[in-house]
This record gives C-alpha cells, sequence and structure tokens, in this order.
C-alpha cells in the first residue's frame, strides 16, 4: 500500500511538473521596453520630457518643407532656375541676366507657394548670374 501511495505521489508531482512546463512554454513572454527617443532629435531640455522649443519647431518644419522642395528640382520658371546640388548640399539659383528683378519676384512667389516663408531658410543658396546651367 505505501508502495502505491508513493508512486501515486510521485506520478502527481511528475504530472504538476509537466503542467507547469507547458504553460510556460505557451506563456506570451513579457517584457519591460523602454522607448527613448533619438540622440539626434532629443528635445533641447531632456528633463522636461518630449516638450521642445519653439525654435526648434520652427527649424524642423524650415527642414521639411526643404526637403520637399528638393524632389520638385530642378525647376525652371520663366525668369529663374532652380537647381540642387547633392553631392555638395548646396541650391544654385540661376536667375535670366535680362529679368533679374523679374526673376527674383517670381523665385520669392515660387518659394512661398511651395510652404517656404524666406530665402534664408537655405543653407547654402548660390546665385548664378547667366544663360548657363550648372552641372548637376
Amino acid at each position: 500500500m505505501k508502495k502505491v501511495l508513493l508512486i501515486l505521489v510521485v506520478i502527481i508531482i511528475i504530472v504538476c511538473l509537466i503542467i507547469i512546463i507547458i504553460s510556460n512554454f505557451f506563456k506570451k513572454p513579457t517584457t519591460n521596453t523602454t522607448i527613448l527617443p533619438s540622440p539626434s532629435v532629443a528635445p533641447n531640455n531632456a528633463s522636461s520630457g518630449y516638450s521642445t522649443s519653439a525654435d526648434q519647431l520652427l527649424e524642423d518644419k524650415k527642414n521639411f518643407q526643404i526637403g520637399l522642395l528638393v524632389n520638385k528640382l530642378p525647376y525652371h520658371g520663366n525668369n529663374f532656375s532652380l537647381y540642387y546640388k547633392y553631392n555638395t548640399d548646396e541650391f544654385i539659383l540661376q536667375l535670366n541676366p535680362n529679368s533679374a528683378a523679374a526673376g527674383n519676384k517670381e523665385f520669392d512667389l515660387f518659394l512661398k507657394n511651395n510652404g517656404i516663408g524666406s530665402r534664408m531658410w537655405f543653407h547654402g543658396l548660390i546665385l548664378i548670374n547667366n544663360d548657363v546651367a550648372p552641372a548637376p
């Protein structure tokens, strides 16, 4: 009788262990994941969480709008042409020498229509006042 009881206890323990192992095998693992902002886009004041200064937001808007404009280049208007040189990260504004004033006005309107508030948003705007197109 003791032998049967001992065998029964061992079987119950083995069954319990099998159930625990199987339940852990099919259990979805839980992990504590913390998502941190990339260092390249970290806010100016890291202690304030995700708040960003107005200056940084404006700079991000400028860069976004300039990026959209790059996709439309080269652009040839009536009195100006605008090119982008990827290898040097330069914008080249070529004005028609016979109508430079009209070219400047047309260029400023082109910028406004593309969400760019000012020529100052460009980093590396080069003005060419001739009829020869720059090398891409």
